[in-house]
């Protein structure tokens, strides 16, 4: 999906603290930025994140939607480009 946005909009990753030792696993096979989150940070716990949670961010890193990968598979095609279109949505 990186690829299909090019410059217009960045996919990163942010694993849950307590993961740290899945963090390989996770990133096997995948170039996007990979940010763990610490005790200290607790990033998942101040925005409520749950796993597999897509946080769409605006310019100006405002919440313009939560897109979850446990209701919708990026294998079908038409919740591929939902997520997609949101992403393009809120780049704009």
């Amino acid at each position: 999906m990186q690829a299909e946005l090019g410059d217009e909009a960045a996919i990163l990753g942010v694993n849950a603290v307590g993961y740290e030792a899945y963090d390989e696993d996770f990133t096997a096979g995948f170039s996007i930025p990979w940010l763990q989150d610490t005790v200290e940070e607790e990033a998942w716990e101040r925005w409520g994140a749950e796993w597999r949670d897509v946080w769409v961010l605006d310019a100006d890193n405002q919440l313009q939607e939560i897109y979850s990968l446990n209701e919708h598979d990026l294998g079908v095609e038409a919740d591929y480009q939902a997520l997609l279109s949101l992403i393009r949505r809120a780049a704009s």
